[in-house]
């Protein structure tokens, strides 16, 4: 059987972004930071000359990135980036509330105009059988491919746009990425993607991550994919 083991929870937000704003300074002056919660709170506390408040920061013009442990935030010119690789559940992530006092309250007027919120991770293959009963379960016929084309093996890597009903205010993506340097892994994306109408309506779209997540493990279920938590 298949298995999936998450890696990350993301949310990134499109448009015009300045990343010579971002230090730890500002995100604690402007009480952005939610220090109650880990990595911070422990972080925090344990702060001196020899013991920085962050684990990475690198700032230049054109990117900045700044990690505490498993939380990491990367703004671009036009992307911002918050990322975590140590959830359980989406909504107890402490990146749920970051971005909205980020753009929600300190910087409402950054001109945005897509978001997403995204769920990544691999799936692990028993051996080229149970890869392509997956495949099957996708609807791709291997033999009837490999027979058509006279191949000895084909590799399928699938994006899935994904609609559940008529009125979703957004759009859903399934990303399935396989390496022909590592046989029997896939990479996993799944996205929701929003796009921006106002400021209030959009910070509120973060709060729809839990339900993004159980639809992505609920296709994974569908597939026959078992969850490795």
């Amino acid at each position: 059987m298949p298995i999936f083991s998450p890696k990350f929870f993301s949310i990134v937000f499109l448009g015009s972004q300045n990343p010579q704003i971002l230090n730890h300074d500002f995100l604690i002056n402007n009480q952005i930071l939610p220090i109650e919660k880990e990595p911070f709170k422990s972080i925090i506390e344990g702060v001196s000359k020899e013991h920085p408040p962050f684990t990475q920061y690198i700032s230049t013009p054109l990117v900045t990135t700044l990690t505490y442990k498993w939380i990491s935030i990367i703004i671009e010119q036009h992307r911002y980036q918050i990322k975590d690789t140590h959830f359980n559940t989406p909504l107890e992530s402490p990146i749920i509330s970051i971005p909205k006092e980020y753009f929600g309250r300190v910087l409402r007027h950054t001109p945005i105009t897509l978001g997403g919120i995204n769920f990544g991770g691999n799936i692990t293959f028993s051996d080229t059988d149970d890869e392509a009963s997956f495949d099957e379960s996708l609807g791709i016929n291997h033999q009837s491919l490999q027979v058509q084309l006279g191949l000895v093996r084909a590799q399928y890597s699938p994006k899935i746009n994904l609609v559940w009903d008529d009125e979703q205010d957004g759009q859903f993506e399934l990303d399935l990425k396989k390496s022909k340097s590592f046989p029997g892994a896939c990479v996993v994306n799944f996205n929701f993607e929003f796009i921006y109408k106002d400021m209030d309506s959009f910070v509120k779209k973060i709060d729809e991550a839990g339900k993004v997540h159980e639809r992505f493990y609920t296709i994974l279920r569908k597939l026959n994919v078992e969850i490795n938590k």
